[in-house]
């Protein structure tokens, strides 16, 4: 029930699978068809075909509630698979190392599952079903016994509740630890502690109603509210909240797990909820800090804050130092709880040796270090801190300076997509394209403000990033392209056009977007959405801020509400719009706290410290800065 790019599905998502069974027990059954489905935060509802029974889950932090209605006076089976992940279908078939049971009684089972790579998971399950009668399944065989361990299965394994279904739904409470069955029982304890399904069910709604009013919005259609909730709500999801139930340290400082990779969510993912939910952002900070020192990893490994990388490679490919960028993000914004002298060091040794390739990577190093280096200037290491703009200037080399693109390989984009990341050194970059314009005119061509023949070689990714298979593309096709937000390659490829002196351009980029890209309906996302880093672009720019990382600014542009209401830190942060209409979508003049802004942008920490920003709106777009 995940849509597409949700994360790392096969270590974290889709354990403890539950199958209800009515009449004879079978373990094996044939998927029956599914309908009246219905979702929300925090909850979900379906019925299974012709069978007679439905099915409805919610949850809370650490637990999940079931809830069956079968056929009243028929035997009701509940078959669960402790043999399984996601891993299952989506990276072949994938069994654990280990299921052991620790506990059972009559309506109630304690046990855990580990599988290959990743943490124990522990368990405590209860359910309600009448005279309910507990065994063991293994393939298509039931035993009444059962064992304490299976170790390594070679076919699905489980256990199964069996008993007589009555006219009331039948529920199923599981608590869950990565850390004992104990804890496991205490989560479900605490969090479930009646047989209360609706009030759960409430609780959550609750709960996630306290989130995401945390950004008020008025004006707007209906469907854009709608859209922006969804995508905020997206947004919110990942990554989990484990703080308390680390499997690899003892005591609660936070974990923040499946940042499957940074490079889906270090753009506006991330930044966004440092901006908007600072708490949430301070902890995650610290746990990627207190992961690189619990491993204690010997080499540097600018890849080594993600847990999934514990040697410090996964994922590699895709870019370099980017959690650089992410931790620093944080201190360029002045983010509260964050130790800079126990994290100086850390980002110093993570940061190692300059890479030399691909120049892509380079070009990530060259930022990061530019980002360190202010923090290494404040901490008074000067000579730490030249050694470090020199670095930052190194992305030059990877560039061919007959059309300022980046060359060598580039993860599922083009050098049109890519080159333009030295935020650093823009004006550089802007010169060797041979001025304002010339620079102007790439980017016209990169969004199809201006036409260009097609008479360029057909991609493909199939093989690799850059294969060029020498076949044309048709007449009217071409590539290199904005692809409309169908992944993360395009979430910051507009921003040049603010230091261009074409905010206007921006603007029209972003409406067109979040206009023709997103939808109520199925397949309502632009494309993958990388565990919220799509739908993070949906909330900043619907809002008319554009975060960028590693700097304290959010871009202005155009947003779609009347009115936007952020509390996010001391006193409400206030957006108003003024004469605000689908013609009028351009800023002609702008005001912070009574006085003229004169860039297009605030600064991150603003939306903390809060304030009013009034924007009026207009027909015509009015440049706010001179080009660099």
């Amino acid at each position: 029930f995940q849509q597409s790019g949700s994360g790392n599905l096969g270590q974290f998502y889709n354990f403890f699978l539950v199958q209800p069974v009515s009449g004879p027990l079978v373990t094996d059954g044939p998927a029956a068809p599914i309908a009246k489905e219905v979702a929300s935060p925090g909850f979900y509802s379906m019925d299974f075909g012709k069978t007679g029974i439905s099915a409805a889950v919610t949850v809370t932090t650490h637990c999940a509630f079931h809830s069956y209605v079968f056929p009243a006076g028929a035997p009701a089976h509940l078959v669960i698979d402790l043999s399984t992940s996601a891993r299952e279908k989506n990276m072949g078939a994938v069994r654990p190392q280990s299921i052991k049971i620790a506990s059972s009684s009559p309506g109630a089972v304690g046990g855990s599952m580990t599988f290959a790579g990743q943490p124990t998971l522990y368990f405590q399950l209860e359910t309600n079903l009448p005279s309910s009668v507990l065994a063991a399944w293994s393939g298509k065989e039931v035993t009444a016994t059962i064992p304490p361990e299976w170790v390594a299965p070679k076919q699905p394994t489980g256990i199964v509740l069996s008993g007589t279904a009555s006219k009331e739904p039948v529920l199923i409470k599981v608590g869950f630890s990565f850390r004992s069955v104990e804890q496991a029982k205490a989560n479900l304890t605490r969090e479930i502690p009646a047989w209360n399904f609706k009030a759960t069910v409430d609780a959550a709604r609750a709960s996630w109603n306290t989130a995401l009013s945390r950004i008020k919005i008025e004006g707007g259609t209906n469907d854009q509210r709608t859209i922006f909730y969804t995508a905020l709500y997206h947004s919110l999801i990942k990554p989990i909240d484990l703080t308390g139930e680390s499997p690899f340290w003892t005591d609660d400082r936070p974990l923040y797990l499946d940042i499957a990779t940074m490079w889906d969510v270090y753009k506006d993912h991330l930044p966004m909820l440092m901006t908007f939910y600072p708490e949430r952002g301070t902890a995650i900070v610290n746990s990627l800090l207190t992961t690189y020192e619990h491993f204690q990893f010997d080499s540097a490994s600018r890849m080594a804050f993600l847990i999934q990388n514990t040697q410090g490679t996964g994922f590699n490919y895709q870019g370099t130092a980017l959690g650089h960028q992410v931790i620093l993000n944080a201190y360029a914004i002045g983010l509260p709880g964050i130790d800079w002298t126990k994290a100086y060091p850390i980002l110093l040794k993570a940061m190692g040796k300059p890479i030399e390739k691909p120049p892509k990577h380079v070009v990530d190093d060259s930022y990061a270090s530019f980002l360190l280096a202010a923090l290494a200037k404040d901490r008074g290491d000067q000579s730490t801190c030249e050694m470090l703009m020199d670095r930052s200037r190194r992305w030059k080399a990877g560039y061919d300076p007959n059309t300022a693109l980046l060359t060598g390989e580039t993860y599922e984009g083009l050098a049109a997509n890519y080159s333009w990341q030295v935020w650093h050194d823009l004006p550089a970059l802007i010169a060797m394209h041979g001025g304002i314009e010339n620079a102007l005119r790439e980017r016209d061509l990169f969004f199809g403000f201006i036409p260009e023949p097609a008479d360029l070689p057909l991609w493909s990714s199939a093989a690799s990033n850059n294969t060029v298979l020498g076949a044309k593309l048709p007449p009217g096709m071409k590539m290199a392209h904005f692809e409309g937000l169908n992944n993360q390659p395009d979430i910051d490829s507009f921003l040049p056009y603010y230091q261009l002196g074409r905010p206007d351009r921006a603007v029209d980029v972003v409406r067109a977007a979040l206009a023709y890209r997103f939808a109520t309906g199925r397949g309502g996302l632009a494309g993958n959405d990388d565990s919220g880093g799509i739908s993070s672009w949906y909330v900043c720019n619907a809002l008319g801020l554009q975060p960028l990382c590693g700097m304290d600014r959010l871009y202005i542009g155009s947003p779609l509400f009347t009115q936007i209401t952020i509390d996010a830190g001391k006193k409400p942060f206030i957006i108003e719009t003024v004469n605000a209409s689908d013609a009028n979508r351009y800023v002609v003049k702008a005001t912070w706290e009574g006085k003229t802004l004169e860039q297009p942008w605030i600064r991150a920490s603003d939306v903390r410290e809060g304030g009013h920003l009034i924007l009026t709106m207009g027909p015509k777009a009015v440049a706010w800065m001179s080009p660099l």
